[in-house]
């Protein structure tokens, strides 16, 4: 496991996605395979998700880390098609 992947003590991050409609794709596919999911908004996230009830800074996903290669391999396998979250802004 890659120094980068580590998170929270007995976590890892397994992907990224840009709002509550991917998380919840991604969280049902792992879930399905009895692995545990724990969501972290990013930056200002918590606090927009409980003011406006959605947030613009993704989600992080979280598995615990003896279960990383599992997740990862079920993520990013042909059958599944899971977007990877991007990095561009978009403007109103």
């Amino acid at each position: 496991m890659s120094g980068e992947k580590k998170g929270m003590d007995g976590w890892a991050l397994v992907w990224s996605v840009a709002d509550e409609k991917e998380a919840v794709i991604v969280e049902s596919i792992l879930e399905a395979e009895g692995i545990q999911v724990l969501r972290k908004y990013k930056e200002a996230g918590d606090y927009l998700k409980i003011y406006l009830g959605t947030s613009r800074y993704g989600i992080d996903l979280y598995v615990p880390e003896n279960d990383l290669a599992l997740a990862e391999g079920l993520l990013k396998s042909d059958t599944v098609d899971i977007p990877e979250e991007t990095d561009t802004d978009e403007s109103i």
